[in-house]
């Protein structure tokens, strides 16, 4: 059985290898669930990881009712992957256990890390994972083949005003996209075998607890001309961000690390412009 068969998860069209027309999954049961939930409110003041946290925690509880043993927290996929292939030991071959290599770009802890891993000392959570839960398909040794969806939840108090959360690292997103559209251009048909989902989450403060009012589920592969700061961030908000672009993945693929070397290469302008006045007592 695939992913898309389970019990409680509505998704868009996927056509073909390079997933033509792709819809970002709606997961309308998931949506349902959150909406007017209850979560323990934590102790002292309500912001940043402190807020945020006990909601992701929720919020991967839910996916894990809906999809069962196929949702993981990034460090227990990687541990779950490592694990069942223990003659598998170098970072090129751990990094095939994750599928394409953008996707393993994306999931993976780094060259040393992932060559020093061992049973006896495995990964444990951190908080820069790139998403917060990961949904596989049946695969669960080897993603390659697989849809894999990358889950984050992005929470917000709507008793107080704030900018849009930081996305992802817009750098780190271009390096993995760069990898798939190589493997694609060398004949592979599934490089793009991968969704990134966000979940916003709007939430109001009780006495004892935060209570969901609302909640949203977006695609970034579906995200016309995201926002990247001047840290090189992306940054949105989930709940009001456009579903607007049209192609496929790897079309948005292309056309994002066109504008991501469009503003790079603003920005190394612009140091240099700064900077030319010293040339003189270099």
């Amino acid at each position: 059985m695939s992913i898309f068969d389970q019990p409680g998860l509505e998704f868009g069209t996927f056509e073909g290898d390079a997933l033509h027309e792709t819809l970002a999954p709606t997961l309308s049961g998931v949506v349902d669930k959150l909406i007017g939930s209850l979560i323990p409110r934590p102790a002292g003041e309500l912001s940043g990881h402190s807020a945020g946290a006990p909601i992701e925690a929720y919020v991967h509880e839910v996916l894990c009712g809906h999809v069962g043993s196929r949702c993981f927290k990034p460090h227990e996929l990687l541990n779950k992957a490592f694990a069942a292939r223990p003659d598998l030991s170098t970072y090129k071959e751990r990094l095939q256990l994750l599928g394409g290599p953008g996707l393993g770009a994306l999931l993976s802890r780094g060259v040393a890390p992932t060559e020093d891993w061992d049973p006896s000392n495995p990964f444990k959570e951190k908080q820069n994972d790139t998403a917060d839960s990961i949904i596989v398909g049946d695969d669960v040794v080897n993603l390659r083949g697989t849809e894999t969806i990358l889950v984050d939840a992005k929470s917000h108090n709507v008793e107080k005003g704030s900018q849009p959360p930081n996305i992802m690292s817009a750098k780190k997103l271009a390096e993995a996209l760069h990898l798939s559209v190589v493997e694609e251009s060398l004949g592979a048909t599934d490089a793009f075998n991968f969704d990134i989902t966000y979940i916003g989450i709007e939430y109001q403060p009780e006495s004892e607890s935060l209570r969901i009012v609302d909640a949203k589920i977006v695609s970034l592969f579906k995200v016309d001309e995201p926002y990247v700061n001047p840290n090189l961030q992306i940054q949105f908000d989930p709940m009001t961000i456009n579903q607007d672009f049209v192609g496929t993945r790897s079309n948005w693929a292309r056309k994002f690390m066109g504008e991501f070397y469009s503003l790079r290469s603003e920005q190394i302008t612009d140091m240099r412009n700064d900077i030319e006045p010293y040339a003189a007592y270099s």
